[in-house]
């Protein structure tokens, strides 16, 4: 019977490296829970990660000099809403986020965090993104575009030729799924 405990007990036993691991990621996890002032907020990885990218690209910069706005009218400036309703796109909710319902998907999010100053997700509305969407398509749609690419080109250093839409043609064309004609 001892034998039974014995070869039971060797089974369930974890190699000392997991251990260590496992005891390594959850000082670090206690850490910054430590180390974070409000943990009922929460900021989702993917968050991160596209908000790192569009600092990088110098997003709310482009955004605030090429459209006109009026600090004494708008809540938020429009960097600051063009922001949100990028990362809007890629909160871990499943599905679709109408401007009127922005506000609910943002919940529990720490928006700080994202996009540098403190935002109440409650006080995003429709009305605000009606706004920024009015002033994107007086300032020009396809002008503003073109300076965003031309920045994530530069950037990113990709060539001159370089055409994402080309390379997802050329994808179906290979695989049947598109034809030119």
């Amino acid at each position: 019977m001892s034998c039974r405990h014995t070869s039971a007990s060797k089974r369930t036993a974890k190699p000392a490296q997991v251990t260590r691991t496992k005891q390594s990621f959850d000082d670090q996890l206690r850490r910054i829970s430590d180390e974070k002032e409000d943990n009922s907020l929460i900021i989702p990885f993917s968050l991160l990660v596209i908000a790192s990218y569009l600092n990088r690209l110098h997003f709310k910069e482009i955004i605030n000099e090429r459209l006109r706005w009026d600090p004494a009218q708008w809540k938020y400036s429009p960097r600051v809403l063009a922001q949100i309703m990028v990362l809007s796109v890629f909160v871990p909710s499943r599905k679709k986020v109408a401007l009127s319902c922005i506000h609910e998907a943002f919940v529990g999010i720490d928006l700080t965090y994202l996009v540098g100053e403190e935002i109440d997700p409650e006080t995003l509305n429709d009305d605000l993104f009606g706004q920024l969407l009015d002033r994107m398509y007086e300032y020009g749609c396809s002008t503003l575009y073109r300076s965003i690419s031309l920045t994530v080109r530069t950037t990113f250093d990709l060539p001159q030729n370089y055409s994402p839409m080309k390379k997802v043609l050329e994808y179906y064309q290979s695989y049947g799924g598109y034809s030119k004609s």
